[in-house]
């Protein structure tokens, strides 16, 4: 999460290779002490859909660089595919845990999606960052109850401060997805 009166915005592509894939731009802004507001806007370049979505992210627990600390969020999540027919909607909960150590973050989360006439479905994530200076591995693993896990890893490398740039490899139903992103502060 960012400090007061600031923020920043997260632009990426994501799929899998050969693939036009969806590209997304999702900006947060922190106006309070422990709370993130965000958006997300995607185009989905294979099936022709647009999400726009709002978040609220909130911390339970002070931030600590070293220990762990505790947060939820929730959101909602609209879809539209072709000439502005509705595809549909997603609430989204989540309960977040975040434990920084010297070497490294390890984060989970579990959490629950109801699309609009659907049932809740479970969802879960867990992700481990080792620390290393300008550029920060990581590995994921994310998914929703009855749908194939995605593994993925990758790397992190902040070229200045405030500026990096993310990248991707993982798995999901046997396909490989990839991911291409940069993240500016403000």
């Amino acid at each position: 999460m960012d400090e007061v009166g600031h923020g920043h915005i997260e632009v990426w592509w994501e799929g899998q290779r050969g693939q036009p894939g969806t590209v997304y731009a999702a900006p947060a802004f922190t106006p309070i002490e422990g709370l993130e507001l965000g958006a997300l806007l995607a185009r989905d370049r294979d099936e022709h859909q647009t999400l726009q979505g709002l978040q609220a992210k909130w911390l339970w627990s002070p931030a600590q660089e070293q220990g762990c600390n505790a947060g939820s969020s929730a959101g909602l999540t609209h879809r539209r595919q072709g000439a502005g027919h509705n595809a549909g909607s997603v609430w989204a909960l989540n309960l977040i845990g975040t434990c920084a150590a010297p070497w490294g973050v390890v984060n989970a989360n579990l959490g629950s999606q109801r699309e609009r006439g659907q049932s809740w479905l479970a969802t879960w994530g867990a992700s481990l960052e080792l620390s290393g200076g300008a550029i920060t591995p990581h590995l994921e693993a994310f998914g929703v109850r009855h749908s194939a896990p995605t593994f993925q890893t990758g790397a992190r490398w902040e070229w200045a401060p405030g500026k990096q740039l993310d990248a991707t490899i993982g798995r999901q139903q046997g396909r490989t997805v990839l991911s291409l992103g940069v993240a500016l502060a403000f």
